[in-house]
């Protein structure tokens, strides 16, 4: 196990996304309004529920939800994502997100259909610390639907790392694509010499899709150094990740440092 230590602030300093994207005017001012229409009310609030598949903690933990991002589905209709941070937040333990589709009329919000609990994803407790939306459709598949990141940095054995999460807004409902890597960082020092860990760090740029029948694409810019070399390799790579059987796969394949 590395026992070295990584100072994650670093990471998420390197870590970029693309510019943000066209979403309606009064979309983020509007958010406190829109998770009040299905939360009950603006301040976070908190909920007990039973957690799925937790062999590790506990049989129910307590949920604070607050506002993540609301995302313009067209039509004025928009997706609430609520951020669900779990108290039993271990570094194991994920938080969960929930999903709701609202109507924006002259009279307000009004609430659709909620999915609680739509994502256990993260570590520590906390399913993201930030969101990013694609709403704006490709030419080449002008009717797919809005994607959601929910974007996490964590630290696990020394390594610091950064997972973007695809939540896919169809008109019928959210759905989880699943997960890629969106940054990671290992650096040759205190503790772990360069002749035994080596070292890299990668940060990327999740923007809309260049290839037919693709999600996404990312771009990955960064380096790596192998174990005893002082020569730092460029990491440059453009890729479109498409759904394969649950999963997201990057086409072309792209090898990152720490896959």
């Amino acid at each position: 196990m590395r026992t070295r230590l990584v100072c994650a602030m670093s990471l998420a300093l390197a870590v970029s996304t693309a510019p943000a994207l066209p979403v309606a005017a009064d979309a983020r001012p509007q958010l406190s309004e829109a998770f009040a229409a299905v939360f009950g009310h603006a301040t976070p609030a908190t909920r007990v529920v039973s957690r799925p598949s937790n062999p590790s903690c506990c049989r129910t933990v307590t949920l604070t939800a607050t506002p993540g991002d609301l995302v313009n589905l067209g039509q004025g209709r928009y997706a609430l994502i609520a951020l669900e941070t779990n108290a039993a937040g271990s570094h194991a333990e994920p938080g969960a997100i929930s999903v709701a589709y609202l109507g924006r009329r002259a009279g307000g919000w009004r609430l659709q259909r909620a999915w609680r609990e739509f994502a256990w994803i993260g570590d520590s407790g906390r399913a993201a610390d930030r969101f990013q939306n694609l709403t704006s459709p490709p030419r080449a598949a002008p009717n797919s639907a809005p994607i959601a990141f929910a974007i996490k940095q964590g630290v696990w054995q020394g390594e610091a790392f950064v997972t973007a999460w695809a939540i896919v807004l169809s008109p019928d409902g959210p759905r989880l694509a699943g997960h890629v890597s969106a940054g990671g960082e290992l650096m040759a020092d205190n503790g772990c010499d360069l002749a035994t860990c080596g070292a890299w760090r990668y940060a990327a740029t999740i923007q809309r899709p260049t290839a037919p029948g693709a999600l996404f694409s990312v771009a990955y810019r960064g380096w790596r150094q192998a174990p005893g070399r002082r020569r730092r390799t460029p990491i440059r790579a453009v890729t479109n990740y498409v759904e394969r059987k649950g999963a997201l796969v990057a086409e072309p394949p792209v090898k990152l440092p720490d896959a």
